[in-house]
């Protein structure tokens, strides 16, 4: 190994899968050459594909042309570990995110987050379709429904009633969490919607929120996740509606 390090010109990174003995540690150590052992088989596989380099167990078999490179690596201690960033790979067709928090709960909250968010992502460009956010969608639905229950006659009126209430729970909530006052936002989002112009929508905005078209904003939803959702919450309503008897706690 020491032979190709000589005979290579430019390497200033080794990734070792097994453990670097001390004189070849010293070796690299004292020609500036930043070294790591021990480094797991699915790491290693993984540093090699994003760099463009070449994984192999005879070190003099490795040519110029097959080693990987990485605009920057660094060691950064964050907690009791040591992380090492490889930034800006040649071949990389990924990334890492890197995710902190005071606690595991925390932790396992934001992972959360970031995969749900992902999922949705990928839904949008899987599927290529999207709808307007920031509960415009539950508005429209939730006006379609009224409209249709006008024409219902006795007490299934109100139950199609309650389930274009419930639609509107998430236009409701955005209200509250932006700071609106949850009856006069609705009051506004659905005067809004009715208007020839298009959608509406419920945007954050500083310390409060605003009624604004969400396309223009642009908060837009995937409409696979969109379908699913009522899909589920009529599948789900309907089948209360079914039910003859009801369990009430005393």
């Amino acid at each position: 190994m020491l032979d190709v390090i000589d005979r290579v010109l430019g390497v200033d990174v080794v990734f070792s899968h097994s453990s670097i003995e001390d004189r070849t540690a010293a070796y690299l150590a004292e020609h500036g050459i930043l070294a790591f052992e021990d480094v797991d088989d699915d790491m290693t596989s993984a540093i090699a594909k994003s760099t463009g380099g070449k994984r192999t167990g005879k070190p003099d078999d490795v040519d110029d042309d097959e080693l990987g490179h990485a605009d920057s690596i660094r060691v950064e201690k964050h907690g009791d570990e040591d992380l090492v960033f490889i930034e800006g790979a040649d071949e990389a067709q990924s990334v890492t995110v890197f995710v902190r928090g005071g606690t595991e709960h925390v932790v396992d909250e934001l992972e959360r987050a970031i995969e749900d968010a992902l999922d949705v992502v990928s839904s949008a460009v899987e599927t290529e379709n999207v709808v307007p956010g920031a509960g415009a969608i539950e508005t429209s639905i939730a006006g379609r429904v009224r409209d249709e229950a006008a024409g219902i006659e006795g007490r299934q009126q109100l139950a199609v009633e309650a389930f274009a209430d419930a639609i509107e729970v998430l236009p409701r909530t955005l209200a509250e969490n932006t700071g609106m006052d949850p009856i006069d936002a609705l009051v506004d989002l659905r005067a809004a919607n009715d208007d020839e112009e298009g959608s509406a929508g419920i945007i954050s905005s500083g310390e409060t929120g605003k009624i604004a078209n969400p396309v223009e904003e642009g908060v837009i939803d995937p409409a696979a996740v969109k379908g699913e959702a009522v899909e589920s919450a009529t599948e789900s309503a309907t089948m209360i509606v079914r039910i003859d008897d009801v369990i009430a706690a005393e």
